[in-house]
Order: structure tokens, then sequence, then C-alpha cells
């Protein structure tokens, strides 16, 4: 029998409640990466089927399996209560800047009824720089888990001579690390600035080798970059803050989608002064 469709007597209503493995983005603008439950509530009669699609094709036509965008998003399956039906859509970094329309397909017998809700994923990417701890340049001594935006120790030094007349206080490092989250899977960029006059900025893929100058261009499979600033170790009562800050971070044509978290600082507790002998 030829498919009778509209003729479903069927209210309605688009209900979407967003929630993401990153958290962010809106129902019809959700960011790469995010997983959004879309709902229908108000299905009369509660006992049709149901079908979701989501295609790329024009809403004027109603849409078919074959029809269906695939690789750009993860769809779960179907969940039934009552009048509502919904499902979970996780929107993939293919998919930013493309058009979708979400379906839902309802059934009663041969007459079937549609709606659709518009889509445009948008790009989230995010950098954050986080304090990691102060160490001698071989970087064992430090620990690069932390997420902290704040650090204060006693400096670890290097080179510190301790004759009397000749004596000096050496130099240390502090560690500072870049993380790259929800990327789009290229390369990236930033700027660093530790706000003093530092004797030397170097960074690694490795937080315990392989340190020198920052390039230009942050390979697409690094999402965490490592940076020690070296200075010398303060003496005295007056403690040196390194007050480290990023920015024009980009991953090609997407900024970073916040800048709250693109400054910390290392604290290095100045070691006591000692005068002459006498």
């Amino acid at each position: 029998m030829k498919q009778k469709i509209f003729t479903l007597v069927m209210m309605l209503a688009l209900v979407v409640v967003a929630g993401s493995a990153f958290g962010q983005g809106t129902k019809n603008a959700p960011e790469n990466n995010s997983l959004h439950n879309y709902s229908w509530t108000n299905i009369v009669p509660n006992t049709a089927t149901s079908t979701f699609y989501v295609t790329n094709a024009d809403p004027a036509t109603v849409p078919t399996v074959s029809s269906t965008a695939t690789n750009n998003y993860t769809i779960g399956t179907i969940v039934a209560t009552g009048d509502n039906r919904s499902i979970d859509i996780t929107w993939l970094n293919g998919s930013v800047g493309v058009d979708y329309y979400v379906w839902i397909q309802v059934t009663n017998g041969t007459c079937s009824n549609y709606r659709y809700y518009h889509v445009r994923p948008v790009a989230a990417v995010e950098f954050a720089l986080y304090s990691q701890g102060i160490g001698d340049g071989s970087a064992t001594d430090v620990v690069f888990t932390g997420t902290s935006t704040t650090y204060e120790s006693c400096p670890v030094p290097v080179g510190a001579t301790y004759a009397e007349g000749s004596a000096t206080p050496g130099h240390t490092y502090a560690y500072f690390k870049v993380v790259r989250t929800n990327g789009m899977g290229g390369t990236w960029t930033f700027s660093f600035d530790d706000g003093i006059t530092a004797l030397g900025v170097e960074g690694s893929t490795s937080p315990t080798s392989g340190y020198g100058t920052i390039p230009a261009s942050i390979g697409a499979a690094v999402n965490t970059y490592y940076i020690r600033v070296d200075v010398t170790v303060p003496t005295g009562a007056t403690n040196l803050a390194i007050n480290g800050s990023i920015s024009g971070a980009t991953e090609g044509s997407y900024a970073d989608v916040t800048n709250d978290d693109d400054n910390a600082t290392i604290t290095v507790d100045a070691i006591p002064s000692i005068g002459a002998f006498n």
C-alpha cells in the first residue's frame, strides 16, 4: 500500500537537553566532540514507532536511510518513554561548520509524519596554561600531572658556588605546560610570556628532555607542550614571581575558545642571603 504522509494525527514538540563530554555548546550549535540529547514529546498515539535520521539533505525533502549523513557524528539508540522519543548524538570534528538536520519519523500503521531540527556544530578548541614545578633542568624532580595555575617552592639551584668571596646563588628552572583539549586534529601555535626578564625560555614535547626554541608550529599529534623558564635564584627577602601567560593560541583558523585559563604563576622562594665573612 502506498504510504500516506502527514495523515497521522500527531503533536510534536522538540525538547533538547544538552550534555557533553566537554559540557559545551547549545542544541543547535553543539561544540565538536560534545554529546547532546534530542527529544520530541507529545507523540500521539504513543504506541507509534519512531526512527531518527541525521542528514545534510535539503530539509524540504523527506529523508531516507540512503540520504543520511555519515562519519561526522555518532548516534545512539532511541529511548521511548510514554509519548516521548529521545536520542543521543555526539558531534565529531568533521561536523564543524556543516548544516545538519536531525529528523524524526513517526509511523502508525502505514501513515507517517516527520519533523526536523537544524544543527550546525561549532569548534571549541581550548588551550590552558598550568604551573608544574621548580627543578634543576633534568626535570626528574618535577611532577608534570598537575592542573594548578599556581606553584610555590624553594629553588633547586644549578651552578651555585659557596666559596667565601666568590659565592654565587646559581640558577633554577620553572616549569609550565600548555594543554590543548578538544582539538580538531591539526597543528597549533601559541606565544608565551614569562612576565620577567628570564635567563632563557625553552620548550619541548617531552617534560624531561629535548628543550629548545619554541617552534612556530606544534605537531598535530601533540596535545601537551612543556615550557621551562631559566631564572637566577633569588636571595634575601624577596621571592621571584614568574607570571606566565599564553596568547594567540590557535589551531589553524580555530582560536582558543576561552582565555580565562591562559595565565599561571610559579613563585621561586628566595634563599637567605649571607654577607661577607669577617
